[in-house]
């Protein structure tokens, strides 16, 4: 990496600085990275950033994945898709550092990625966040925590500033098109994805954006525009974690931004954190007995109406989005139920029904 050492030192120097200058909050720096499984650039760019991870320590990375068909695709979110259109991103890999500018784009190609993280790492943190009260039931997969951001130095100008949550997944390894990961490196001498195949079968996608909270620029109702400093500034969180996620492999990451409404390049980071679900508390101890609960969701992709066919009567249902929120709760009173989705925009929801003390889920697609 180009010059790599001496951009180390610099960075190195200026962590000092600020840490010495502010005895709580650390500077981290959010690298997000737009990628897709059909990219054969993209594992490249997913090995200049874990080399970057290395030599920057407490750089936080998140990757948002770009459907790859108009069918339902495994590794996206509603909110990353919205982030991605927003830039009006024309290839992958390209990726966000702090979502601030260096020019007129906010994205940038992988070339630049370096400069602007330690261009970020060399401003200060002005903002500690604290993700404090975390609380998991493993049998209802009920997240609960709270995100607590507190001003020790004021950054130039006033809000609106915004706390974005997204939860993260480490690791997520599948079978089929959507994560055999395609591969322009195949044949390229000495290049680690050498020899790897086209696509890679079996390939390990890191820090997957399962789901963005509060919309994809997240909670703009917690700090004022003007905030007193060492004022802490707290939001508690729910989320039901879906079926398909692995609780041990995800966490929390979140970051405090400015937010200007009308110029996207005037959203910048000022600082981030993450802790992982695995820290949380377990409020349940033993699992509830229960039997399972057998339905049927057709037709799948949808467009009007959902036919539910139960083979039990269940306690209460509702309808989820991608990112766990109940949109819409549920009442059976026959084992039959044609639910109208007309009013749901296009995308994946889960449908969910209770029984026994266990929440049973399946997933649907709107178009």
């Amino acid at each position: 990496m180009k010059n790599c050492q001496a951009m180390h030192r610099i960075a190195f120097v200026a962590f000092l600085f600020f840490f010495a200058s502010s005895i709580f909050a650390q500077k981290r720096v959010i690298i997000e990275k737009f990628t897709s499984s059909n990219c054969g650039s993209c594992p490249n760019g997913a090995l200049i950033i874990k080399e970057l991870q290395e030599e920057y320590p407490g750089l936080i990375w998140v990757s948002h994945h770009k459907p790859t068909t108009w069918m339902d695709y495994d590794l996206d979110n509603d909110q990353s898709d919205v982030l991605f259109n927003t830039f009006n991103n024309i290839g992958t890999p390209v990726a966000m550092v702090d979502r601030t500018a260096p020019g007129s784009n906010v994205v940038t190609t992988s070339g630049a990625w370096e400069g602007l993280i330690v261009q970020a790492m060399n401003q200060p943190a002005y903002v500690n966040i604290e993700i404090e009260n975390g609380f998991y039931n493993p049998y209802n997969r009920a997240i609960e925590f709270t995100v607590s951001a507190t001003f020790e130095d004021l950054p130039p100008g006033n809000g609106p500033f915004h706390i974005g949550v997204m939860m993260v997944q480490d690791s997520i390894t599948g079978d089929g098109p959507d994560y055999d990961q395609s591969n322009y490196f195949n044949d390229t001498p000495g290049h680690p994805l050498q020899g790897l195949g086209q696509p890679i079968v079996g390939y390990v996608h890191n820090n997957i954006a399962r789901a963005v909270l509060d919309g994809p620029w997240g909670s703009a109702d917690v700090i004022p525009n003007e905030p007193e400093l060492n004022q802490t500034y707290s939001k508690t969180y729910q989320y039901t974690l879906p079926d398909f996620v692995d609780f041990e492999q995800t966490r929390a990451v979140v970051l405090v931004a400015r937010h200007d409404e009308n110029d996207i390049t005037q959203r910048q980071v000022f600082n981030a954190n993450e802790r992982a679900f695995v820290e949380f508390v377990v409020t349940n101890t033993e699992e509830p007995q229960v039997q399972a609960l057998s339905f049927r969701l057709s037709p799948n992709p949808v467009q009007k109406v959902l036919n539910i066919q139960l083979e039990q009567l269940p306690e209460v249902g509702r309808i989820l989005n991608a990112q766990g929120q109940v949109l819409e709760t549920l009442q059976p009173t026959a084992l039959n139920i044609e639910h109208e989705v007309s009013n749901l925009p296009k995308g994946a929801y889960i449908a969910q029904f209770f029984v026994d003390g266990k929440w049973w889920s399946k997933r649907f697609i709107v178009q």
